[in-house]
């Protein structure tokens, strides 16, 4: 799943995260958990800490963020 997020230059996210790719793979409860912990990982790392300069160069562009879930491993 990729995420586009727009930041201030205080870090904080402004407006809504919009998924802009989605190919999710198992049952619907599944998918919602994933749907929830990909929304939930981006609530908990911001406002992301920058500089004032960075702040500057990056307020108001889109940012990217891929998410992947992988099927857990079985042991043998």
């Amino acid at each position: 799943m990729t995420v586009g997020i727009t930041l201030k230059r205080d870090g904080t996210i402004f407006g809504q995260p919009s998924i802009t790719y989605s190919k999710l793979t198992g049952d619907a409860d599944a998918q919602k958990r994933f749907v929830a912990s990909v929304l939930a990982s981006l609530a908990a790392c911001t406002p992301v800490a920058i500089t004032d300069a960075l702040g500057g160069a990056i307020a108001g562009r889109r940012i990217f963020i891929r998410f992947e879930s992988k099927a857990p491993q079985t042991r043998t």
